[in-house]
């Protein structure tokens, strides 16, 4: 080989092999950070198992790169034949340099939303890259964009250095001359290959005893494939643990939404509707010091103490707060663009329906789904400036729309706050914990030096949200519409500081994230604390009795009333791609399908995990197949099978 890429054309498969060694070296090294960084640390098979992944997949990483490139060299060498020397490897090299590049890069930023929000790149993650607005709602601002591309461009000129050093210094090592050797290549290939088989049929082999020692680390690297056996060891004879996996039957089985026409009391009120709800509220925000002015609104309203989210993200805890229904369904519903029957009946009943959102309506894709029904001229996005800004600018013009609307017709009104969401921004004058981050740079914050000051500048963002209630409750007062209105004020999930490991939201189904506050203000009803569970699924069963539907709320939702419903036996929390049944006494988190990456857990309602899951687990048999039938009632599969069994 040649002192230079392009003097090494000789060579090429060499040069390429030691320069995906070299990048396996260092991919190494980023993916020790998936298990060393856990809190908990695998051991005895355990950790023998992990240690086989660690070593096999940062190479399976690499190794489409290595092909793509391999290719690529080949296919542009041969038609640069005849170009000058330096410029035709320059060329035959670049798809090497950003091929390997971008498998860092990508593993890289896997490992970062990894350690920030504690899940892989995943469909979620893709939705919020490919989604309008998606990125803005992670507040990362043009700072995070540019030190982003910075890292970019600086991971790109290292792989083009070590390329053409190992170019250069090959031919003169006898280390790096052994290492290229078609030997070591085999030799390398079969440990690989070895450790890759091995892994895969310990992970077989413990599912089949349903080890959770070995089970629980299976997401712990990105992309891990399992390989599971259930079915040829049956065959055998060998018996297999019970999988605890919740089917949701949403498949690919059509809605029946609702599954009765709602029909309204002829005396039925005309209520306005007001929904205030805050992004990443969590319950104990609604304080006195932090939010006295909604403090002194709940002290006119019924107040929910243990009040639950439907979900752990905007998206299912939004979604669950105006169909009563969990997050599985939401799939459903946007692939058909149908809204919810809240809407859809204030709209056929002559209500002026409008939107504000100091985000998107396109991500979460709510114009597809809560607002399907409603003309786009009648919602209203943020515009330019920070969270808080915005907040002030959306509260300014529903305060317009208060003062100009068509007083002959009721109205519903929708409006959702940004101010609370990261990066956490606020005003100076709302600044009321100190001290507090300057600012959130999320390539170089450290999570456990900084958090403290981090939920400080949470606190502080939150006593923002508060002053813009205030200017609302105040306009309701001045304008007499607290004698024909109802007012919600809630959060969409909550928000997690490291209590119990992580940070934000989206990540767990911890009390930190799914807990949030709730006011109902209902005119002439006298104020009370409700210290019952609730959940977001039970506020459009209580809107639509107070507004006189006549229907059981189970006719379009899986909720009840928050005002003379029974208390609830359990709730249903959803993230992207699980469901976790809450209780009074723990939690159980279920993959929505059985290929699902993650891993259940059982812990009770402090979030610790229990010393016997499986009696836990085996005393809620029978209310675990009420889970399932209500995960699949509102489908034609579950109607048809409904019918079948009463001879219709």
């Amino acid at each position: 080989m040649s002192r230079s890429p392009g003097e090494g054309r000789a060579d090429p498969v060499g040069l390429l092999w030691l320069f995906a060694l070299a990048n396996y070296a260092v991919l190494l090294a980023v993916c020790a950070g998936f298990v060393t960084r856990e809190p908990q640390r695998a051991s005895g098979a355990a950790a023998v198992w992990l240690a086989a992944v660690w070593l096999t997949y940062p190479f399976l990483y690499l190794l489409p790169a290595f092909a793509l490139s391999a290719v690529a060299h080949r296919g542009l060498a041969g038609l640069l034949r005849r170009a000058e020397v330096r410029v035709a490897a320059l060329v035959a090299w670049t798809p090497a340099v950003v091929l390997f590049a971008g498998v860092q890069l990508a593993v890289y930023a896997d490992l970062r939303l990894h350690e920030l929000y504690g899940f892989h790149l995943n469909g979620f993650v893709w939705n919020l890259l490919t989604t309008r607005g998606g990125l803005d709602s992670l507040g990362a601002g043009p700072r995070v964009m540019v030190e982003a591309a910075g890292l970019a461009a600086l991971v790109l000129a290292g792989e083009a250095l070590g390329l053409a050093a190992l170019a250069r210094i090959a031919p003169r090592s006898h280390l790096l001359a052994a290492l290229r050797s078609r030997r070591v290549a085999i030799g390398f290939a079969g440990v690989l290959l070895a450790l890759s088989l091995g892994e895969r049929l310990a992970y077989a082999a413990a599912h089949l005893r349903d080890d959770s020692s070995v089970l629980a680390w299976s997401e712990a690297l990105p992309l891990y494939q399992p390989l599971q056996l259930d079915s040829l060891a049956r065959r055998f004879g060998i018996r297999v643990a019970r999988s605890r996996t919740l089917r949701t039957g949403l498949g690919g089985s059509s809605l029946v939404y609702p599954q009765s026409p709602l029909a309204f009391r002829s005396d039925a009120p005309r209520w306005n509707v007001l929904v205030l709800c805050a992004e990443s509220l969590r319950a104990d925000a609604l304080d006195p010091e932090l939010m006295p002015a909604t403090w002194r609104f709940a002290g006119r309203a019924t107040r929910f103490t243990q009040h639950v989210s439907g979900g752990n993200g905007t998206r299912m805890g939004v979604f669950s707060l105006f169909y009563g229904l969990p997050g599985p369904y939401w799939f459903k519903f946007v692939d058909q663009s149908r809204g919810p029957v809240l809407v859809r009946a204030l709209l056929d009943r002559g209500y002026q329906v409008r939107g504000w959102t100091s985000d998107k309506f396109s991500y979460p894709e709510f114009d597809r789904t809560v607002f399907a029904d409603v003309d786009r001229s009648q919602l209203r996005e943020g515009g330019a400036g920070e969270g808080w800004e915005r907040d002030r600018a959306q509260v300014a013009s529903l305060l317009e729309f208060l003062g100009q609307r068509d007083r002959a017709q009721p109205f519903f009104a929708y409006l959702f706050f940004e101010s609370p969401h990261a990066p956490y921004r606020f005003p100076p004058e709302t600044a009321i914990r100190t001290p507090y981050l300057d600012d959130l740079d999320y390539l170089r914050m450290d999570l456990e030096r900084d958090i403290g000051k981090i939920r400080n500048r949470y606190w502080n963002s939150v006593r923002h949200l508060d002053t813009q209630l205030e200017r609302l409750f105040a306009a309701l007062e001045e304008q007499g519409l607290l004698d024909s209105t109802l007012v919600v004020v809630t959060g969409d999930h909550g928000e997690e500081f490291l209590e119990k490991g992580r940070w934000g939201h989206n990540s767990a189904f911890d009390e930190e994230q799914i807990r949030v506050p709730l006011l109902l203000y209902v005119p002439g009803r006298p104020p009370a604390v409700v210290e019952r569970m609730t959940s977001h699924l039970d506020v459009p069963a209580t809107l639509l009795g107070l507004l006189g539907v006549q229907n059981p709320p189970r006719d379009y939702s899986l909720g009840q009333s928050l005002l003379d419903g029974a208390p609830h036996d359990y709730v249903l929390v959803s993230d992207w791609s699980r469901v976790a049944y809450v209780d009074a006494d723990g939690k159980a988190t279920f993959p929505m399908e059985p290929q699902s990456w993650f891993r259940q857990e059982v812990t009770d309602r402090r979030d610790a995990p229990l010393p016997d899951p499986d009696d836990w687990l085996r005393a809620r048999g029978p209310t675990f197949a009420r889970v399932l039938s209500d995960l699949a009632r509102f489908t034609r599969a579950a109607h048809v099978a409904d019918a079948g069994a009463s001879g219709r």
